[in-house]
C-alpha cells in the first residue's frame, strides 16, 4: 500500500488497519495513519518529468503578471517545477512585482538580485542567465528540462501548451 508521512511516500507491506486496531505498521513502527485520497498519493508519486524556467528580467513590468500567469500554467505539465529568477537595476515595478511572485508562486520560485553593472545589455543578459544556470545546477540538479524564457512581449501572449503537453506525452 502506499502511505504518505512526514510529506514523503513510502511504498510499504503495511498490516491491514482491522489487524492493529486503525494503526498501519511498516518498517517496524507504528504509524497513525488517516485516509488519504488517491489523487493526493499519486501527485505525491508523479512520474511525470522535472522542469526548471530560468528568466533574466530588467525592466519588463508591463510584461511580467501575464508571463507569471503562463508560467503558472505550464507548471501544471510537470511532477516537479520550479522557476529561477536573475534581475538587476531594475527602475519600474519589475522588482516588486518578481518578489510578489515568489510569495503567490505554487512552485518553488528562487530570485537573486545579481546587480550587474555593464553597459552593455548583451553581457548583462549573459551574466543573468549563467546566475541563473548556477542556481539551477545546485538547487534542482536532477531537473529533466530547463527554459530560458525571455521576459518581455513575446512571452506574455497566451500559450499553446497543448502542443507542450503532446511532446511530453508522445517522449516519455
Amino acid at each position: 500500500g502506499k502511505m504518505i508521512e512526514n510529506d514523503r511516500v513510502f511504498m510499504s507491506n503495511a498490516m491491514p488497519e482491522s489487524v492493529t486496531g486503525g494503526r498501519m505498521i511498516a518498517n517496524e513502527r507504528v504509524v497513525m495513519s488517516k485516509t488519504i485520497p488517491e489523487s493526493v498519493v499519486d501527485k505525491a508519486v508523479d512520474s511525470r518529468p522535472s522542469c526548471v524556467v530560468l528568466m533574466t528580467i530588467r525592466n519588463c513590468a508591463k510584461f511580467l503578471g501575464k508571463i507569471f500567469a503562463n508560467v503558472e500554467g505550464l507548471g501544471k505539465l510537470f511532477g516537479d517545477f520550479g522557476v529561477v529568477i536573475t534581475f538587476d537595476n531594475c527602475e519600474d515595478k519589475s522588482e516588486s512585482m518578481i518578489l510578489d511572485y515568489q510569495k503567490q508562486s505554487s512552485y518553488r520560485v528562487l530570485v537573486k538580485n545579481t546587480n550587474f553593472r555593464d553597459n552593455r545589455r548583451t553581457v548583462r543578459i549573459a551574466n543573468g542567465r549563467n546566475a541563473c544556470l548556477e542556481i539551477m545546477e545546485r538547487e534542482f540538479p536532477a531537473t529533466d528540462f530547463h527554459i530560458v524564457l525571455d521576459a518581455d512581449n513575446v512571452n506574455s501572449d497566451g500559450w499553446k501548451l497543448s502542443l507542450l503537453e503532446r511532446y511530453l506525452a508522445d517522449n516519455r
